[in-house]
Protein backbone atom coordinates (compact mmCIF):
# COMPACT_ATOMS: atom_id res chain seq x y z
CA UNK A 1 0.00 0.00 0.00
CA UNK A 2 1.59 3.45 -1.16
CA UNK A 3 -0.04 6.69 0.38
CA UNK A 4 -0.80 7.81 -3.08
CA UNK A 5 -3.75 5.44 -3.18
CA UNK A 6 -7.37 6.57 -3.55
CA UNK A 7 -10.28 5.54 -1.59
CA UNK A 8 -11.54 3.28 -4.82
CA UNK A 9 -8.20 1.59 -4.77
CA UNK A 10 -8.13 1.06 -0.68
CA UNK A 11 -12.17 0.05 -1.20
CA UNK A 12 -11.16 -2.40 -3.88
CA UNK A 13 -8.11 -3.63 -1.66
CA UNK A 14 -11.11 -4.75 0.85
CA UNK A 15 -13.00 -6.32 -1.42
CA UNK A 16 -10.59 -8.45 -2.35
CA UNK A 17 -9.44 -9.80 1.00
CA UNK A 18 -13.49 -9.82 2.61
CA UNK A 19 -13.44 -11.92 -0.97
CA UNK A 20 -10.53 -14.07 -0.10
CA UNK A 21 -11.99 -14.61 3.20
CA UNK A 22 -15.54 -16.23 1.91
CA UNK A 23 -13.81 -18.47 -0.49
CA UNK A 24 -10.52 -20.00 1.40
CA UNK A 25 -10.20 -21.64 4.71
CA UNK A 26 -7.05 -19.80 5.24
CA UNK A 27 -4.70 -20.72 7.77
CA UNK A 28 -4.21 -18.47 10.79
CA UNK A 29 -1.18 -16.65 9.80
CA UNK A 30 -2.54 -15.50 6.52
CA UNK A 31 -5.71 -14.57 8.13
CA UNK A 32 -4.36 -12.67 10.79
CA UNK A 33 -1.59 -11.31 7.98
CA UNK A 34 -5.01 -10.07 5.70
CA UNK A 35 -6.83 -8.89 8.36
CA UNK A 36 -3.86 -6.36 9.60
CA UNK A 37 -3.89 -5.37 5.70
CA UNK A 38 -7.68 -5.09 6.12
CA UNK A 39 -7.14 -3.00 9.05
CA UNK A 40 -4.50 -0.88 7.34
CA UNK A 41 -7.08 -0.12 3.99
CA UNK A 42 -9.48 0.79 6.71
CA UNK A 43 -7.90 3.58 8.15
CA UNK A 44 -6.25 5.03 4.89
CA UNK A 45 -9.82 5.01 3.53
CA UNK A 46 -11.33 7.09 6.86
CA UNK A 47 -8.48 9.35 6.64
CA UNK A 48 -9.17 10.16 2.99
CA UNK A 49 -12.87 10.47 4.05
CA UNK A 50 -12.13 13.18 6.86
CA UNK A 51 -9.76 15.22 4.19
CA UNK A 52 -12.92 15.37 1.72
CA UNK A 53 -15.23 16.01 4.14
CA UNK A 54 -12.96 18.87 5.59
CA UNK A 55 -12.58 19.94 2.13
CA UNK A 56 -16.32 19.84 1.70
CA UNK A 57 -16.64 22.06 4.76
CA UNK A 58 -14.16 24.70 3.36
CA UNK A 59 -16.15 25.05 0.44
CA UNK A 60 -19.39 25.32 2.33
CA UNK A 61 -18.25 27.82 4.74
CA UNK A 62 -16.36 29.58 2.02
CA UNK A 63 -20.31 30.36 0.09
CA UNK A 64 -21.57 30.86 3.15
CA UNK A 65 -19.46 33.48 3.73
CA UNK A 66 -20.04 34.64 -0.07
CA UNK A 67 -24.04 35.33 0.92
CA UNK A 68 -23.37 37.35 3.59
Amino acid sequence: MTSTETFTQHTQALSEIIERFRQDALPLEESLTLFEEGVTHIKASQALLNQAKGRFQSIQDALEEDRD
